[in-house]
Parts: C-alpha cells; structure tokens; sequence
C-alpha cells in the first residue's frame, strides 16, 4: 500500500489485516479512527482522555496477537493478510 491510495482501498485492506491478526474486527473503529479513516467515525464520541485509553488499549490488544505469533508470524491465516497491516504501517 501507499499513502497516497484512496480510502477505498486501504480502509478494507486494514480491516482484513486486523481480522488476520486479532480474529476479531472489535478494535476496527479504534484502529480506523486512529488512522483518520471514515470508518472511525463509528466510534461513539469521547472525551481525550478516553479516547487515549481505547487507542491505547487497542494497541495494546494488536501488538499482543502480533508479539504471540512471533517472529515467522504463525498467526494462521494467509501471509497476504497477515502481512498487510505490517505493509499498512509502513506506509
């Protein structure tokens, strides 16, 4: 991916690589929010403190599933869509 690619493209490419990763789409409007994605503007509004808290907590929750599958990322889906929120953040 590249930064200058439209929304359409990668807010779905970011939402299959947090399902790859955690197995859930929970943290979606925490991630997409955080990314100034449209998506995250399903997140019910807080305060800055709590909003801290949730992106923290969702960080957290990513870099967990990503630290516990280890360095060859056996996090059992394809390596397409495992290693799309690594190309994201890259970006």
């Amino acid at each position: 991916m590249a930064p200058d690619q439209p929304e359409a493209i990668v807010a779905p490419a970011l939402e299959r690589a947090l399902v790859a990763v955690t197995g859930s789409r929970e943290r979606w409007p925490v991630l997409a929010r955080m990314t100034d994605l449209a998506a995250g503007a399903d997140l019910a509004p807080m305060g800055p403190a709590d909003l801290q808290r949730t992106t923290f907590a969702a960080l957290r929750d990513i870099i967990g599933h990503l630290a516990r599958a280890g360095p060859t990322g056996r996090i059992g889906r394809r390596t397409d869509e495992r290693n799309a929120l690594y190309r994201a953040s890259t970006c």
